[in-house]
């Protein structure tokens, strides 16, 4: 699209969408897991919808669990411009019953299912230690209530932006 101009929003408005500190945007920027795709005069970081829809993805990741390096072993390239095509979001109802890795965001307890589990290439990515503390650490944060307390804004969606996009060219 020649000519368009992308909307960037400030870190501050990013962290307080995502429910993350300003520190985390800067600790992921650091780490090169999100980077902002522009910068201010000043030099301030502006994250683009694409920055924002990795951030989703890289949250989607770490509340089943994962700590930082496996996360960034799961995320991919998250530029659409390499193929010329632009990135539409594909919501994932509450109920899907397809079984990709994202299909149990409202029901996190089928993650504790091995067969369940089995069925996603995303745990084996990661490695059997890394899947063992993701399983151990949402079990223990599903029998406190921690999970649904930090998750309760999902608890009424019918579908969430996890991050899955499609390429239209």
């Amino acid at each position: 699209m020649v000519g368009a101009v992308e909307e960037h929003w400030a870190v501050g408005r990013v962290a307080e969408l995502a429910g993350v500190s300003v520190r985390t945007l800067h600790h992921y920027d650091g780490i090169g897991l999100v980077r902002p795709s522009a910068r201010t005069a000043a030099g301030y970081r502006a994250y683009s919808g694409s920055d924002v829809e990795r951030l989703r993805e890289v949250l989607a990741y770490r509340r089943l669990g994962f700590g930082l390096r496996e996360v960034a072993d799961l995320v991919g390239d998250p530029s659409a411009d390499a193929v010329g095509a632009r990135a539409e979001p594909v919501p994932v109802p509450w109920d899907c019953a397809d079984g990709l890795s994202e299909a149990y965001w409202r029901r996190p307890g089928a993650y504790l299912e091995d067969h369940v589990r089995r069925a996603m290439s995303v745990w084996t990515r990661g490695g059997p230690k890394a899947e063992q503390r993701a399983v151990r650490s949402l079990g223990d944060d599903l029998d406190s209530g921690r999970w649904a307390e930090r998750n309760s804004d999902l608890a009424d969606l019918d579908a969430a932006d996890l991050g899955l996009r499609l390429l239209v060219a």
